[in-house]
């Protein structure tokens, strides 16, 4: 099974850059203050323009990365990585399943989406039995339009429920899978085309070759062709979701896109 990462460059070597910027953009700071307070007004110029050009740099080279990305759509079963500190976790889309609902202008359809850590991308200074508690994600369906929508279930995927965690944030063992349902409510003209999962935490909006930093392409997984039968996927649709089968519960708050 193929994979892509969610980003055009290392995640590591993104940080990094991120981190080395706000070192050296702290420093000259710190350095600009003095050199007022001091009244060394010349220093205080050149660390002025040391500063700002080193952010200016590092902006034109997050804005270079997502300038030259393009857009990917995987093929039905392949997985988008998504980088953890020091392992990834893999997203994929099980099956499709629309649900039968009343006749109004909007439908229901059920995405079975595979969550699998993979043990083969676990840094060497991690222990190899240690779970994983993923970050925050951004999950939207898009339809042939291009119009988005966000799940229907949302707080049963973002939210804890008691000691319950979040569907989407379980911690997860290496090689572990686990497989989340996800509910969406579209116009009935339109058709599910694409779904991206994406991380969440606002660092990544300023991280070089994150594909949710400015302009920067998105990678999406494409829907496989819906199972039939759309009855049976609604009858199923409260079945635990430890096991790949439709959400346990599919009311939450409307779909926005």
């Amino acid at each position: 099974m193929g994979f892509v990462i969610d980003g055009s460059l290392d995640r590591h070597i993104a940080a990094l850059a991120l981190l080395a910027t706000l070192a050296l953009g702290g420093l000259g700071g710190a350095g600009l203050l003095y050199s007022l307070i001091t009244g060394r007004f010349t220093r205080a110029r050149r660390f002025l323009l040391a500063s700002t050009g080193l952010g200016t740099v590092y902006v034109l080279v997050m804005l270079g990365f997502a300038l030259t990305s393009e857009e990917r759509s995987l093929d039905p079963g392949m997985e988008k990585h998504l980088c953890e500190v020091d392992c990834h976790l893999a997203y994929s889309i099980e099956r499709v399943e629309p649900v039968a609902a009343p006749a109004t202008r909007f439908k229901r359809v059920i995405l079975v989406v595979r969550v699998h850590f993979d043990e083969q991308t676990i840094s060497s200074s991690r222990a190899g039995d240690v779970p994983v508690r993923p970050n925050s994600r951004i999950v939207l369906l898009e339809d042939g339009g291009g119009n988005r929508y966000r799940p229907r279930n949302e707080a049963q995927l973002f939210e804890a429920r008691g000691t319950e965690p979040p569907l989407l944030r379980r911690p997860l063992k290496p090689g572990e899978k686990v497989y989340v349902s996800i509910l969406f409510e579209l116009p009935r003209d339109q058709s599910p085309e694409k779904l991206l999962i994406s991380g969440g935490d606002e660092i990544t909006r300023v991280l070089i070759g994150h594909e949710n930093s400015p302009l920067h392409k998105k990678t999406y997984l494409s829907l496989p062709p819906p199972e039939p039968g759309g009855t049976q996927a609604q009858n199923r649709s409260r079945a635990p979701t430890r096991a790949p089968r439709p959400a346990d519960s599919i009311n939450g708050p409307n779909p926005a896109s």
